[in-house]
């Protein structure tokens, strides 16, 4: 299966044609994410021709849609689902979240990834192992959470507390996220820390190959306008026009995060 992955969510992305799990061709990101309505199109263009494929040759898409730049997100999901409709290609939507758990397999039995969502304030996951014996999976547990610095070591206290306590902790960065690394202090010190490269092209085709396995992608034809509605994707703060399309918070500073769900609600 040939699989088009795309990362639009943030300047470390970028976009990678898939043969199942063998890379075909890839190339990660030169600029900030407000580029990508000119460079995506580009790019694509360059793996399909260094591919010798036609963009009618791709069996499945793989969109990242969040967390992450508002305008990033638009572009890359409006493009996935813009080629997925005139070919009648199958989508997925996958969250940076899972692309990142995905990308670091740690030995643990709950997986919290952790980005950098400006202003002082931080998107975080929480996944526990799932699956066979044996098998590196793990899957959202209840919505991801927006924090203030001091608010995260009470986080993460909570989480290993009742239930989960004695089970094995793992948070997770990407190498390039100084700020969200920078968190490390605050841990307690039962929690492992694990920083993954970008960009998360690789594990993106790994999730959405699996997805498409177990029949969990959508058709894009039959999705409906909601798939552009972005509804369940964090955006960072990028101006009013992204403050207005938050939805408010509620005292914890929660929100809804994308729990790479099919784009459609599914």
């Amino acid at each position: 299966m040939l699989i088009l992955a795309i990362d639009t969510t943030s300047e470390q992305g970028g976009a990678a044609i898939y043969r199942d799990q063998d890379c075909v061709a890839a190339e990660a990101s030169q600029g900030p994410a407000n580029f990508y309505s000119v460079t995506l199109f580009q790019t694509v263009g360059k793996l399909l021709r260094e591919s010798k494929l036609a963009l009618g040759d791709i069996d499945l898409f793989a969109v990242a849609n969040g967390p992450g730049s508002f305008t990033g997100i638009r572009v890359g999901v409006a493009a996935a689902q813009g080629w997925a409709y005139a070919l009648k290609r199958p989508v997925r939507g996958i969250s940076l979240f899972e692309a990142m758990v995905e990308q670091a397999r740690p030995e643990a039995d709950w997986a919290i990834p952790v980005l950098d969502a400006r202003r002082r304030e931080f998107f975080l996951g929480l996944f526990r192992r799932a699956g066979q014996a044996g098998e590196n999976r793990f899957d959202p547990e209840g919505d991801g959470v927006v924090l203030k610095p001091e608010a995260v070591r009470r986080f993460l206290e909570e989480v290993e507390s009742g239930e989960r306590a004695g089970s094995k902790f793992c948070c997770i960065a990407r190498e390039h996220d100084l700020v969200a690394q920078g968190l490390r202090e605050r841990l307690p010190t039962s929690f492992a820390w694990q920083a993954v490269s970008a960009p998360l092209l690789g594990a993106m085709a790994r999730l959405a190959l699996r997805a498409s396995r177990e029949g969990h992608v959508v058709r894009a034809a039959t999705a409906g306008a909601s798939v552009l509605g972005y509804r369940t994707a964090f955006q960072l703060n990028e101006g009013q026009a992204d403050r207005e399309r938050r939805p408010r918070r509620d005292s914890r500073h929660t929100r809804e995060v994308s729990r790479g769900r099919s784009l459609g609600g599914e």
